[in-house]
């Protein structure tokens, strides 16, 4: 076999090149020693729960979950690693205990079991950090499960989790036995190790590799339960019984995972005619070999002759051959725009697939009226309520469908406050009923669900409409409020019926519940879990003391601790940051499979967390520990595409420009974010802060740019080459005075905008090159911050330069210095007038007599529908923004 090619529908950025195909040869061993790794782990923890070996059925259960429980938790990382844990690393212990050694499990989502979690995550952080140690993520999800064309778009961990659900959801729709239940998720989830080592007869390897690793690692007890079973499912991999029940359902899974049937379909939409052509005469060629000589009216009947013919996919094809059909097909299959045939094909119709019928369903959880759950007047209590939120879908939904039988991987994804499953159909009232049990203050589900079509675009459809008729039938009843009650202090809707003692406030049940969750990893727990990945536990003390005593937020904003206590003449500014991925629903529902949509939600949150992860790195290791704990502290939440920060005003740009570049590269140029800022002194009140950046994001940074560039640049076209034109929107803005709202904010930026001075009234700055008119970096030229032309040099190794600078004090003093001065002189030029009058012509004229700098006036000047603007009000406030104030 030449290679193994693996496709990507969203292509990889390797090197300077924008990739959709690639071979991936040679990193089968490391995938393969990962794997082995692992289930050698998870063996060793189910017999340490156990206390003894794995002898039954229920242990091989226990052992299964653990192991999908294990793939899943590396797949998304840590806010933080080892410091802000994502809500789902705690699942695989909290499992061990609640599950395997006490027996139990949450039949109701309650205060107490939050609680109990949240714990879990802060008293564990060390042991849960050193259990998933860093492993090559993208290595592990690169290797295909298939190597035809269109095929070869799914990985192999994410194809054999979604085979596992499917099917195990057929069987329990129709049996209940848990021998063969357990039967079938073996081998669902490793009839496809062998692929790692051989493609031809792969199954039977597969049998060599779980007797190796699992019937003979020391831990299953020889002639048990379990010991039958795995040599039942060795028996059926090595000889293909397709008599057996099992193996035919996990026959059917396989075929419906990978949707075979439309995927051939968009294949021959997909592809040129040439290249067509092409290929009905390799196969002719290739039959001829064989001593069969046939000609082929259409492309459909050459595939159908070698559909499955795997010597002519592995051996006859060249990897060029299969690399070229490969790219065609996810260029092509990749744009999402109404003229693409196969996405107006998926979408417009769904074909349900007869073998699973009224046998199994994808549903979705919504976590209803999530904004309004999680808004109040506390920072503590936002910090809670996005926390219980996270562990609502990430941790108790999936407990509550174990609770019901059905096996982790039924789970195939988190995101936006929601999570979709794959379940049996008769269990949609079952869950239904277990959804009125849930306890917790304010929460309330919905789902919606479709049966199995063969392609997700169309489900997803279903769903959307099944889930509206979810929300229209839920009713719900709230009680009349009586001026003669108290208002919740916090959220200033609901009557107050409980008390807060620290903070001396009465509050409604729903803010006290966040508050107390928000408490649990608030920052004097934040700060010791910081030292102690740090392994400075000595400094705990010191700094949770320091940290009660002064003023938190004067710290945020790049105070020194001891200053946060006293009564400053001169506060530095903080920015509060919001971001949001871009019509991320369009790119997440264009989805043209199963585990399309599991690996693009998968990359997603990757992508966020990469560069968080990065940016904390260069603060630790170039400015100290200080500025890593500042950081560490302000991140309020971050998952999915979106989250929100406080951190010291002149790290802000560098973190948004860096963000927005290192997410649309890890998205291959077919997704972006938009960013908003507000640069404030600490004094100002947080909640209306965070109120009106997160206005401003949705209506300056995304509706007014974002979303427009986003479906031009990235999503309407085959994004062949990076591009120079948009990576991401930007709004900012420096408030000195007064107390900023969301129509405060419209009057500043209409009134600015009608000066002629700030263009984001109308349109958000952009991650562009120089040539582009609205471009942060023209204004970042301005201040000879960012001298280059060139968008793609914002990286990395840029951020790094850019943070060094400031730790060298006599740079930092020289730098402030100049922007002050250069802020001076954009001022003077926005001050000037004839008679009385002014108007952008007059400052241009004056500007361009009375300074030599023509470098910052070519940089901000642009024509604005036919109108002209000289932004000299947007570089003052970048340049507020940028001295901290």
């Amino acid at each position: 076999m030449g290679g193994i090619v693996r496709g990507y529908i969203i292509p990889k950025i390797i090197g300077e090149h924008v990739v959709y195909s690639e071979n991936v040869s040679g990193i089968e061993v490391k995938v393969l020693d990962t794997l082995h790794e692992i289930i050698q782990d998870v063996l060793m923890d189910v017999c340490r729960s156990l206390n003894r070996k794995i002898e039954s059925v229920d242990d091989l259960n226990h052992f299964l979950n653990l192991y999908v429980l294990y793939l899943k938790t590396i797949l998304y990382r840590d806010a933080i690693e080892g410091i802000l844990l994502s809500p789902i690393k705690g699942q695989y212990f909290h499992y061990m205990e609640k599950h395997i050694r006490n027996k139990a499990c949450m039949s109701r989502l309650t205060e107490e079991e939050v609680k109990e979690y949240t714990e879990t995550l802060v008293d564990k952080v060390e042991i849960i950090s050193k259990k998933f140690k860093p492993i090559d993520v993208d290595t592990l999800l690169k290797f295909p499960a298939d190597t035809r064309i269109g095929l070869n778009t799914s990985g192999l961990i994410i194809h054999f989790l979604t085979v596992s659900s499917i099917a195990s959801s057929i069987y329990l729709n129709d049996y209940e036995d848990k021998y063969d239940l357990v039967k079938i998720r073996f081998l669902s989830l490793f009839h496809d190790l062998g692929k790692l080592q051989v493609w031809k007869r792969h199954e039977e390897k597969s049998a060599d590799l779980i007797e190796k690793w699992i019937l003979n690692s020391g831990s299953i007890v020889e002639g048990s339960e379990a010991w039958k079973l795995i040599e039942d499912v060795i028996t059926i991999l090595k000889e293909g019984v397709f008599e057996d029940k099992c193996y035919r359902i996990f026959k059917i899974a396989d075929k419906v995972a990978s949707q075979i049937d439309r995927i051939k379909k968009a294949i021959e939409l997909s592809l040129s005619e040439e290249s067509k052509e092409e290929f009905i005469r390799k196969v002719e060629e290739y039959l001829v070999k064989k001593g069969v000589k046939v000609s082929f009216k259409d492309f459909g009947e050459a595939y159908k002759e070698i559909e499955n013919d795997g010597y002519f996919w592995n051996e006859f094809l060249s990897v060029s051959d299969i690399m070229k059909y490969t790219d065609e097909f996810c260029k092509n299959i990749s744009r999402i725009t109404i003229d693409n045939k196969v996405i107006t094909s998926f979408f417009e119709k769904g074909e349900l697939i007869e073998e699973v019928k009224g046998k199994v369903c994808i549903v979705r959880f919504d976590f209803s009226g999530i904004q309004s759950f999680i808004w109040t007047n506390d920072v503590r209590s936002i910090m809670g309520g996005s926390r219980i939120v996270d562990f609502v879908i990430y941790v108790f939904l999936p407990c509550l469908l174990m609770n019901l039988g059905l096996p982790y991987e039924s789970v195939l994804i988190f995101g936006g406050g929601n999570l979709t499953a794959i379940i049996p159909f008769k269990y949609i009232d079952k869950i239904n009923e277990q959804l009125k049990n849930i306890k917790l203050p304010g929460v309330r589900i919905n789902i919606g669900f479709s049966q199995i079509y063969d392609n997700y675009m169309y489900m997803n459809r279903e769903i959307e409409r099944s889930l509206r008729l979810s929300k229209q039938r839920v009713d719900v009843i709230r009680p009349i409020s009586l001026e003669i009650f108290h208002k919740c202090d916090f959220c200033g809707r609901e009557i107050a019926s409980e008390y807060i003692k620290d903070k001396d406030v009465k509050v409604c049940g729903k803010c006290k519940f966040k508050y107390e969750i928000g408490d649990m990893e608030y920052f004097k727990v934040r700060s010791a879990l910081f030292y102690i990945a740090l392994k400075s536990e000595e400094k705990i003390a010191k700094i949770a003391e320091n940290l009660m005593k002064g003023d938190l937020l004067v710290f945020m904003a790049g105070h020194k601790l001891e200053e946060s206590k006293e009564t400053l003449k001169e506060y530095n500014n903080l920015s509060l940051i919001r971001f949001d991925g871009n019509i991320i629903g369009q790119f997440i529902c264009s989805a043209v499979s199963i585990t399309d949509l599991f690996e693009r939600s998968v990359r997603i949150d990757k992508a966020v967390k990469d560069a968080v992860n990065e940016f904390f790195g260069i603060l630790k290791s170039v400015l100290g520990e200080e500025d890593a704990l500042r950081f560490c502290l302000g991140i309020l939440y971050v998952g999915g595409d979106d989250g929100t920060l406080i951190m010291p005003s002149l790290m802000s740009i560098p973190f948004s420009l860096y963000l927005l570049q290192r997410y649309y590269l890890s998205l291959g140029g077919k997704s972006t974010l938009s960013v908003a800022l507000i640069s404030a002194k600490p004094k100002h009140p947080i909640i209306p802060l965070y109120e009106t950046v997160g206005y401003m994001l949705d209506k300056y940074s995304k509706e007014n740019t974002g979303r427009i560039l986003t479906y031009e640049e990235c999503h309407s076209k085959v994004v062949d080459k990076l591009s120079s034109r948009f990576r991401g929107a930007i709004t900012f803005l420096n408030i000195d005075v007064g107390r900023i709202s969301p129509s405060y904010l419209d009057d500043i930026f209409e009134s600015l905008y009608n000066d002629r001075s700030s263009i984001m009234f109308k349109h958000a700055y952009t991650l562009s090159s120089t040539t582009e008119s609205y471009s942060i970096l023209r204004l970042l030229n301005s201040l000879n911050i960012f001298n280059s032309n060139d968008v793609d040099d914002i990286n990395y190794n840029f951020v790094i330069e850019w943070v060094k600078k400031f730790a060298t004090p006599t740079f930092k003093k020289e730098y402030l210095k100049k922007l002050v001065g250069i802020e001076k002189l954009a001022r003077d030029i926005m001050s000037a007038t004839i008679l009385g009058e002014t108007s952008v012509e007059i400052r241009i004229v004056y500007g361009g007599s009375h300074y030599e700098n023509n470098m910052l006036l070519s940089n901000l000047l642009l024509r604005e529908k036919g109108r002209i603007f000289l932004c000299t009000s947007d570089l003052i406030s970048l340049i507020k923004v940028l001295t901290g104030g």
